[in-house]
């Protein structure tokens, strides 16, 4: 009997010790880690105090309640954040127009993560550019990320509005502010958000808005797939949640 105990004991403290050495194997697995591409826009940022703020970054958040992934933030610009995605250095990316061209290189989110508007913006008060005078932008020199939609946008409205500028390449905010406090452009096309009005930049008009999608790594269909549950999921549960964010 004594034989008997011992070999029962022996079993259990053997199964024990297998499943302490899983652990490890099985909280990996279910906690899946996801590397996402922050070029550090108005929807993916991280503010003055360290802390990461955005509404990319927010309803990314609220999409790994559904998912359970962690992530990984890889900072990147708009030069190399394609390139990024596309070798698989990151695997996911926020805030991208579809075109058909981008489509055969990446997957898509079957859903808009939502709708940007894209203004052209200007000092009124350092040069000539009227408002309410479209026409007092010949000749300007436009700062837009040159090969873009935006840039796409800025052409039809000039076509439309029949005006001639000169693009300029801008790569981000800080290069906006970097170009107009150097003279180099007189003024440029951004997402609408408060932060150029607090600087006593002014809208001039609205060229356009588009729906943004997630974008992914071509060989990763199971974060698509899971991704599209979790969005689906998300609007039946809170209809809202996008507005409200």
């Amino acid at each position: 009997m004594n034989k008997i105990i011992k070999r029962f004991g022996a079993i259990c403290i053997s199964i024990f010790i297998i499943f302490t050495l899983c652990m490890p194997c099985l909280a990996d697995e279910a906690e899946k880690v996801i590397r996402v591409g922050s070029f550090e826009d108005t929807f993916n940022y991280v503010d003055e105090h360290g802390v990461r703020r955005g509404y990319g970054y927010e309803l990314m958040q609220a999409l790994a309640g559904y998912t359970g992934w962690k992530f990984e933030y890889v900072k990147c610009d708009w030069s190399n954040c394609f390139e990024k995605l596309e070798n698989g250095e990151i695997d996911i990316m926020g805030d991208i127009s579809y075109t058909d061209d981008r489509a055969e290189k990446m997957l898509y989110s079957e859903e808009p993560m939502g709708e940007e508007k894209y203004v052209l913006y200007a000092n009124l008060s350092d040069n000539d550019i009227v408002s309410s005078n479209f026409k007092s932008l010949d000749g300007k020199r436009v700062g837009v990320l040159m090969g873009t939609e935006p840039e796409n946008m800025l052409t039809e409205w000039e076509n439309k509005n029949g005006i001639h500028t000169e693009h300029v390449n801008v790569s981000g905010n800080s290069d906006v502010e970097t170009k107009l406090d150097n003279d180099e452009i007189d003024c440029f096309v951004s997402l609408e958000e408060s932060l150029w009005s607090e600087r006593g930049i002014s809208c001039v008009t609205t060229i356009g808005k588009s729906g943004i999608y997630f974008a992914m790594n071509k060989e990763r269909s199971d974060i698509k797939k899971e991704l599209d549950y979790a969005m689906d999921q998300l609007d039946k549960d809170s209809p809202f949640f996008k507005a409200d964010l």
